[in-house]
């Protein structure tokens, strides 16, 4: 296990936070705790925080939360050899999360659900190059430099276009072992390989290990979470899927939330399906605060599904919600209310065809508070349901 790391001459690195020299300590200590520094027990202590947590800060701020660097390109290798060592399953999950965020040159959660686009980096590697071309990063000793056993596709001292992809080729060429994750007990590990699968184009290796994933009867949950990368990867069929799993547990699991969510964030839906809406306006509270592997928690990745859902037309948004308001109670009313101001539509100056349909919904089945109010107040639109009506 981080075979290699000795030879790297991590002085003539840098990271986020200076001269890479620390980075072999903070990678050995998150191998094996026995291993950590006395000045990283020191800061554990005196933050009153676990090694851990304290290992995996530093290494997170200094690897990727503000760009890429030599000293990042180079841990990368190590990342890997991590993942696929028998260390803790938590341990294992941040090499997975370290390895997603070297390959996209930022926080995943962030940016999705957009991607990095591959064109634009070449496009910068390129012009990078011209001015300034890339040397590789020396070790300790010149005579490994061929040696396969060490740290052979040294990192370069460019710029950070450079660094950023080549951490990307070096996780693509990696991916048959994050593949393998996915077959992995933990469910923790599960879902971070689902999620840095989903930033690499489609292959037929990739797809078929997630459509594995998804027919897991006994795992709904990270089968969810494999629908979703499969629309990332804008792979057919994911609609069909996601209603069956729908309609199949609903309210009983949270695999219903994240098929709802791949269902609206394939690639740019026309057509919407109201059972997949209405599952992310009727959201069960506890589900909210559970993890997510593409956006940290459940609420975040239901708010950017609902953000699209609002970017369809008009007409089919009203159509799908003439099907689900006049049903609607609670949080899912006040939310259904809401996406027909959010897709801005309500003009007092042009009251078409589906202006009105969306002002009668308003008026039948709307939730009526101080917002709604004030909303309409600044559209020039009466405030009251009587008012409403006599307008229309």
């Amino acid at each position: 296990m981080l075979s290699g790391l000795s030879k790297v001459d991590w002085s003539k690195t840098e990271h986020n936070g200076g001269v890479g020299t620390d980075v072999p300590d903070l990678l050995r200590a998150l191998a094996d705790e026995s291993q950590a520094s006395s000045e990283l027990l020191g800061q554990a202590l005196l933050r009153r925080r676990s090694l851990f947590e304290v290992v995996c800060g530093r290494l997170a701020f200094a690897l990727f939360e503000n760009g890429i660097w030599s000293a990042s390109a180079a841990a990368v290798p190590f990342l890997l050899q991590l993942v696929e060592s028998d260390i803790a399953a938590s341990r294992r999950v941040f090499a997975l999360e370290a390895l997603h965020g070297l390959a996209t040159g930022c926080r995943p959660q962030e940016a999705f659900p957009a991607k990095l686009d591959l064109g634009a980096l070449l496009a910068r590697v390129e012009e990078q190059s011209k001015r300034d071309p890339p040397q590789p990063v020396a070790l300790v000793d010149d005579e490994v430099i061929n040696d396969e056993e060490a740290f052979d596709s040294s990192p370069w001292s460019g710029s950070d276009a450079l660094y950023e992809f080549h951490c990307y080729s070096t996780v693509e060429q990696a991916l048959p072992v994050i593949r393998k994750c996915l077959q992995d007990v933990n469910d923790g590990v599960v879902s971070a390989a689902i999620a840095l699968l989903a930033e690499y184009p489609a292959t037929e290796a990739s797809t078929q290990a997630l459509w594995a994933v998804t027919r897991d009867e006994d795992d709904t949950h990270v089968g969810g979470q494999a629908l979703v990368a499969l629309a990332q990867l804008q792979v057919s069929g994911v609609g069909q899927a996601a209603q069956v799993m729908i309609d199949a547990v609903g309210d009983e699991h949270v695999g219903s939330l994240f098929a709802a969510a791949a269902d609206v964030l394939g690639s740019a839906p026309t057509v919407l399906s109201p059972s997949s809406v209405l599952r992310l306006l009727t959201v069960p509270e506890p589900w909210l605060e559970l993890p997510c592997p593409f956006t940290g928690s459940v609420a975040k990745l239901r708010h950017r599904a609902l953000t699209r859902v609002s970017k369809v037309g008009a007409g089919e948004l009203v159509r799908v919600l003439e099907a689900l308001m006049p049903g609607a109670t609670g949080f899912a009313q006040k939310e259904a209310t809401a996406l027909l101001f959010r897709v801005g539509m309500l003009d007092a100056r042009d009251l078409g065809d589906t202006q009105r349909r969306a002002l009668r919904l308003l008026v039948d089945h709307g939730h009526w508070g101080k917002r709604t109010v004030s909303m309409l107040r600044e559209l020039g639109l009466p405030p009251t349901r009587d008012g409403l009506r006599a307008r229309l």
